[in-house]
């Protein structure tokens, strides 16, 4: 008798599903103008990769974005917004929608940190469906192989976005927000994590660093050059490698927090062991996408941010 019980039980599910089928095929034959439907949408929807976004009060606000394995982060200064970096291939449609919840149809700019596809894979699709006025990037290594960044070039040149190369120390405004380049130069002009760009982001007085992939190389440099270099938060290296966030470069720049854009259970092992007891030991707390989803902080104009909740 039980037996028999589930059978009809398990028939009903069926029927239920071929209804729920028919019903959404019926919907899906309406002209496009009359139907909100699609199997492209609702494909969509269930393949997002993107944390829903953080809406805030605060008119400055910075979101790290949760891109899986990559680096992507929106600055928010009233009616101005710029990225840094764009995720992995695929990432864009997730970054563009989560733009777009927030009301952001627009881009006064994009930053490159370096031409890895974990850092501007995603940028053509933001590209194609976001206005973007100019990307800054750094052409050393030259990227004329990189496919990534030959996709970048392709859109901007139809979309009629700039590409500009950045001076050491230049600085650029984003509303309130006051953005300046580090330029490092290594003596090997061949790796491209260590000759990304270093970007420092000032919020009312509140320092925000963002390193891409450098590694313990360049950051010596930075703060051999710069030894007054610090910040309030810190955008860990390289997804927290081991070969970042070496102890004397966390110990001159003293984050109170520390934000390690990375994916559940990435092959890289991302973020080590050793990446972790390094920043813990400085007392930086640590904020990580892979098991917060994306992180924002807000500011206002007495200097003070802390994370949105």
């Amino acid at each position: 008798m039980a037996r028999s019980k589930r059978k009809i039980g398990q028939k009903k599910i069926t029927i239920i599903v071929l209804i729920l089928c028919f019903i959404i095929s019926l919907l899906l034959t309406i002209s496009p103008k009359e139907s909100p439907f699609s199997w492209k949408k609702i494909f969509e929807g269930m393949t997002s990769s993107s944390s829903p976004a953080i809406v805030t009060d605060s008119e400055d606000s910075i979101h790290f974005i949760d891109v899986g394995q990559g680096d992507c982060t929106l600055l928010v200064s009233g009616d101005n917004a710029a990225l840094i970096d764009c995720g992995e291939n695929g990432s864009g449609k997730g970054v563009t929608k989560y733009l777009k919840s927030l009301g952001i149809e627009s881009l006064d700019f994009l930053i490159f940190s370096h031409h890895d596809s974990d850092h501007i894979g995603g940028a053509d699709e933001i590209l194609e469906k976001i206005p973007v006025k100019n990307i800054y990037t750094d052409l050393v290594p030259n990227p004329k192989d990189n496919e990534s960044f030959n996709d970048v070039k392709r859109v901007c040149k139809s979309k009629g976005t700039e590409i500009l190369i950045p001076k050491n120390l230049q600085e650029i405004s984003l509303g309130s927000m006051v953005l300046k380049f580090y330029i490092p130069t290594p003596k090997d002009r061949d790796d491209e994590n260590e000759n990304g760009i270093v970007v420092m982001a000032d919020v009312w007085g509140s320092q925000v660093l963002f390193t891409g992939d450098i590694g313990i190389k360049t950051e010596k440099m930075l703060i051999e050059e710069y030894p007054d270099l610090d910040c309030d938060i810190l955008k860990v290296g390289h997804h927290g490698s081991k070969y970042s966030s070496d102890k004397d470069f966390l110990k001159t720049i003293t984050p109170e927090y520390s934000v390690i854009s990375v994916g559940a259970d990435n092959s890289y092992g991302h973020p080590t062991t050793e990446a972790l007891t390094r920043l813990s030991k400085v007392n930086s707390k640590i904020y990580r996408t892979d098991t917060l989803g994306t992180v924002v902080f807000e500011f206002d104009k007495n200097g003070a941010f802390a994370p949105a909740s």
